[in-house]
């Protein structure tokens, strides 16, 4: 169940990273720009790691390896996200709320966004059913950094 799940994610970001970079032609120009220089091969390259959060961790570094599991899935998240914006730009910019700095005068364009700002944007309007889980992937990515106290859950939670 688990690699199957895995397979489709990595299947749609290969789809992804031979399309979406080369969209000049068929996509608004402002858009396309965007995508040419979207890392979305990183996307692909974090996606292959998926699979080691599936074998138990070894107890000295369970930690360090449930945190980065949560930063990897926090990636995937932000760059989906981003990718949702980017594709759907000239929506974005035309929007009564798009993401914007704190003197409201700038739009902020979805690579510079928080993550915070990318999913209130998304709950929006893409699908709000995915909130608490991207909340939690968010908190949790941020253990990273570790010296401060923060919730991580387990390999199992």
């Amino acid at each position: 169940m688990q690699a199957d799940a895995i397979d489709e994610i990595v299947a749609i970001l290969v789809a992804q990273h031979k399309s979406w970079p080369r969209a000049g032609g068929w996509a608004p120009s402002n858009a396309s720009a965007l995508l040419e220089v979207a890392r979305l091969d990183r996307q692909l390259s974090f996606a292959h790691t998926l699979r080691d959060n599936f074998v138990p961790f070894p107890k000295e570094s369970a930690d360090a390896r449930q945190i980065l599991g949560y930063v990897t899935l926090r990636s995937l998240c932000e760059g989906a996200i981003q990718l949702f914006i980017t594709v759907y730009y000239n929506d974005y910019i035309a929007d009564k709320e798009p993401i914007t700095r704190r003197n409201r005068k700038k739009i902020v364009d979805p690579e510079d966004a928080q993550l915070s700002d990318l999913i209130e944007f998304y709950v929006r309007h893409g699908d709000p059913a995915f909130e608490s889980f991207l909340a939690r992937v968010k908190t949790r990515g941020i253990a990273i950094h570790h010296f401060r106290e923060r919730e991580i859950g387990t390999q199992d939670s």
